[in-house]
């Protein structure tokens, strides 16, 4: 049976990670490589901040490529997509079979829009393997499962600045 290769949108979060472990769940797919936007000169995942070395070490103990699409660190949403667009070319040029582009994302509906029309005029589909699943049962999967993360952002109007660091585990979930 020939599977569907999909290359992965990694963020380094547990999002990503969970997106990860749905799509090699599913039997008919086939994660041929994971991309992911880097700012050049912090070196860091341009979302989350994950230093550079951490995702290459996150990419080699998943055993998959790693692509990234490098941006300034003043980028425009242009520059981004005009960034993107060529790193979804290195795709078609690099793994004819890939036709797939797989996200992380949850519920947020302009995000899920924006991505889809930035694939629009690809010959890429968007696959979002997580999306609206319930968010409480998948943080108790990410613990149960054994999944190690840190919170690494403290909205401090919600939360103690001091639980940055924390283990993202079921004391933390349990804090109200």
């Amino acid at each position: 049976m020939s599977r569907m290769q999909v290359v992965l949108s990694w963020s380094g979060g547990k999002d990503s990670a969970l997106a990860l472990q749905a799509l090699r769940d599913a039997p008919k797919i086939e994660v041929a490589a994971l991309l992911t936007s880097v700012t050049r000169k912090y070196e860091r995942i341009s979302v989350h901040g994950v230093r550079r070395a951490l995702l290459e070490r996150q990419a080699e103990q998943l055993k998959l490529p790693l692509l990234t699409i490098e941006l300034d660190p003043v980028t425009t949403n242009d520059a981004y997509e005009s960034a993107f667009l060529s790193a979804l070319e290195r795709v078609r040029r690099q793994m004819k079979d890939v036709k797939t582009i797989a996200f992380g994302d949850l519920f947020l509906t302009d995000v899920r829009a924006y991505r889809e029309r930035l694939l629009a005029p690809t010959d890429f589909e968007p696959l979002f393997p997580i999306w609206g699943l319930d968010t409480a049962k998948l943080a108790r999967k990410c613990v149960r499962d054994g999944f190690v993360a840190r919170v690494v952002v403290v909205d401090t109007t919600q939360l103690d600045g001091s639980f940055a660091g924390h283990p993202f585990d079921d004391a933390f979930r349990s804090l109200r």
